[in-house]
């Protein structure tokens, strides 16, 4: 059989078996344990980042999005769909994931990631003065132990580096 007329095939048995194959074990078990507790809030996080990795950001939303109709107030929920809106948009703080940081933010003030990404949406405006005053901020509130510090410290020397150059005065 000409390669040509093969090809469709192995298309078609490659579409099989990506419908037959089974979901990765993060995303197997933080559905397993969905299963048994809806309200299961590190779990839905723990799906959402699965499938964010495996580049379904829209199922991560949209699973996101179930689970804030019924838990509105989880802040860490927010800021899930808020990355996994990142994450969709190609790194991009789309507005829409800058509601789902803002309603992080208004529930749990002191949670980090809001700032963190509010930081990144100035950045990305070309604001990098408004970027380092937030991360600045976040810093000086900062645990000594954070595991997020070592990054916030190289967004700020990245800001600082791009006003020193002249970028967005």
């Amino acid at each position: 059989m000409p390669c040509a007329a093969r090809r469709p095939r192995a298309a078609m048995r490659h579409r099989i078996w990506k419908r037959q194959s089974p979901a990765p074990a993060p995303q197997r078990s933080a559905r397993a344990r969905l299963l048994k507790d809806p309200a299961d809030v590190p779990s839905w996080i723990a799906m959402s980042v699965a499938l964010s990795g495996e580049g379904k950001s829209e199922q991560a939303v949209e699973g996101l999005t179930r689970a804030l109709a019924v838990m509105p107030d989880q802040p860490d929920l927010w800021v899930a769909l808020g990355e996994a809106l990142v994450a969709h948009n190609k790194g991009l703080v789309s507005p829409a994931a800058r509601l789902a940081f803002d309603r992080a933010s208004r529930i749990a003030p002191d949670h980090p990631a809001p700032r963190y990404y509010l930081g990144m949406a100035w950045l990305q405006a070309g604001k990098p003065d408004q970027a380092l005053e937030t991360w600045q901020a976040l810093l000086a509130s900062a645990p000594a132990d954070a595991p997020w510090r070592e990054n916030v410290a190289r967004k700020v020397k990245a800001a600082q580096t791009m006003l020193a150059a002249g970028v967005g005065r």
